[in-house]
């Protein structure tokens, strides 16, 4: 613990703001590439009772952060006295930095305009029917471990650069969480709640078989995934003013990260015919649904795709891997990842 005292000493933790759920009384960190999106669904779900007397629910029609559950740490420190169940979930640093660089810099993101303008990088061209188009900076990944490095071992300085320690986020000094959780086995680690809480056996049930069922947590990432995107388009058209692009761009990051099938070719008649319509988000999840049951990936197949962007890592020289263990230490120590692995070391354990 001294190790993370000095460590936050050095580096002062950002002054995040927690999912909290009054009547289950518990808090969850936000962090993002954490599990930190499912996980607050079901208590949001197990709060509010929303499913009372039913037999399945679709968590995808849940809120995915209601904004009436967030409430600053200043706020929750003042509330130990009344046993809040604090919760953090951490993740292997060198599978979240690729994830964030696989579902961020890959597409169009504010991640990717701070990163691509700082750098001064120009737009990626896209051909998508025989027409190229601009869209989304052109970031490479040891640019952005760079970056994101350099950020982060800004001592003392208030830098809340998407990506940094959760260590940097959560304040464990400050924080005395009753969960530990790791999102490798966050499902595992959800059952200790829902084991060590008064919930009636129908819920538990009911969420049990949600962590259980592959499919319904993939189709509840697709929905949040390109909702979230679309909506960076819109705030930054100008990064790709061409809707048809940014679609290719989330299909090719959707096979990335082994959601789609790697074969899955771009539909670009579906996509065309949506592409300018009010419903262009469900639209798309729609036509991206349609293509996941007509070309299953499985599960083994999912951490092959996975695996292959590790390799992405060959490329980093023995200077940035050393830098990367030293910003992220206190995450490697409090979740008990081992420091001196090699990225190839964890690729296997991907879910």
């Amino acid at each position: 613990m001294q190790g993370v005292k000095s460590y936050n000493k050095e580096f002062p933790p950002f002054p995040d703001i927690f999912h909290f759920f009054p009547k289950l009384n518990a808090a969850v960190c936000k962090i993002p590439k954490t599990g930190t999106v499912i996980l607050p669904k079901i208590m949001n779900i197990l709060d509010t009772k929303l499913v009372s007397g039913r037999r399945k629910f679709d968590l995808t029609q849940y809120p995915t952060d209601d904004l009436k559950y967030n409430i600053n740490i200043d706020i929750l420190n003042e509330r130990d006295g009344a046993g809040v169940a604090y919760i953090i979930i951490g993740r292997n640093p060198y599978d979240r930095i690729l994830h964030h660089y696989i579902e961020e810099i890959n597409v169009v993101s504010e991640l990717n305009r701070q990163v691509g303008r700082t750098l001064r990088k120009p737009l990626e061209t896209v051909t998508v029917g025989g027409k190229a188009f601009g869209c989304g900076f052109q970031v490479d990944f040891q640019e952005y471990v760079n970056f994101l490095l350099e950020h982060i071992l800004k001592s003392g300085l208030y830098n809340p650069v998407i990506g940094a320690p959760i260590a940097r986020h959560c304040a464990p000094c400050n924080v005395k969480y009753t969960y530990m959780f790791k999102q490798e086995t966050l499902p595992n680690d959800i059952f200790q709640i829902l084991n060590s809480t008064k919930i009636s056996p129908v819920y538990r049930k009911i969420i049990n078989q949600v962590l259980l069922h592959d499919n319904d947590e993939q189709k509840l990432y697709l929905d949040n995934y390109v909702t979230e995107v679309m909506a960076s388009q819109r705030h930054h058209k100008q990064d790709c003013p061409e809707m048809l692009a940014l679609l290719y761009k989330i299909w090719e990051s959707l096979k990335d990260q082994g959601v789609l099938h790697v074969d899955s070719k771009f539909p670009h008649e579906s996509f065309a015919k949506v592409k300018n319509k009010p419903t262009i988000v469900a639209d798309a999840i729609s036509v991206i649904r349609a293509d996941m049951k007509k070309n299953p990936v499985r599960l083994e197949q999912r951490s092959r795709q996975r695996q292959e962007k590790y390799k992405l890592y060959d490329g980093l020289n023995q200077i940035l891997m050393d830098k990367i263990r030293v910003a992220y230490k206190v995450d490697f120590l409090m979740f008990g990842y081992d420091s001196s692995s090699t990225p190839g070391d964890i690729k296997h354990k991907i879910p």
